[in-house]
């Protein structure tokens, strides 16, 4: 179905006699009323599909691409944290009725608007981690987004990852060279610093403290 609100009608034909009957408003107890948003995939796209009862007369409606029923109300990021050295996991959840988690995907983006990308495994139930390799990033302040693939070139924003209060920093080895990462203080969404320990300021600060 193209994109678009469906209503869902029942078509009679007896004995030359038409008629559509909008349906929905009298069903079973075990069919839930509240809305099911689904993420499903047509044609290599991945795209948002709610069933809905309408108000007031409580009928049968499809939601074909998010006209009111959005999945970015649906998934969240719960938080984050240090796993290893240049290792950070987050994690998430969400309340649609069906979702493939290796759509999901966490986008960190430096200030010059260069990216990288690391998928969402499943970890159960309807929640979700991310493991974000800080080690492998270039020197700079980058920001964490949670985004759901649309298509091959294109991704749809969900969320940015908050402030994450108390955590601190990490450390590693690149090519023998100390490494460091480091959430800035400022505004309420996260930002990492990356870079490189400069050693004679770090032999510097040891010597006078």
């Amino acid at each position: 179905l193209p994109r678009g609100l469906w209503d869902v009608f029942l078509s009679l034909d007896v004995a030359g006699i038409s008629k559509d009957i909008r349906i929905g408003n009298q069903r079973c107890p075990q069919i839930p009323g509240k809305p099911q948003t689904h993420v499903i995939s047509s044609g290599g796209e991945n795209m948002a599909v709610a069933l809905y009862y309408t108000h007031p007369y409580d009928n049968l409606t499809v939601d074909v691409g998010e006209n009111k029923h959005h999945v970015a109300d649906k998934v969240k990021i719960d938080g984050a944290a240090w796993t290893g050295p240049g290792e950070l996991e987050v994690t998430g959840s969400w309340a649609l009725a069906s979702l493939p988690v290796d759509s999901l995907y966490v986008r960190l983006t430096r200030e010059d608007g260069r990216s990288a990308d690391f998928p969402a495994t499943a970890r159960g139930g309807r929640s979700f981690s991310v493991t974000v390799r800080v080690s492998e990033l270039a020197a700079g302040t980058w920001t964490a987004d949670l985004r759901l693939t649309n298509d091959a070139a294109k991704s749809q924003p969900l969320g940015a990852l908050p402030a994450q209060g108390g955590l601190g920093a990490t450390r590693w080895r690149r090519l023998g060279m100390p490494w460091y990462a480091k959430p800035t203080s400022k505004g309420t969404q996260f930002k990492l610093r990356v870079d490189r320990i400069k050693l004679a300021k770090a032999v510097a600060a040891r010597l006078k403290g």
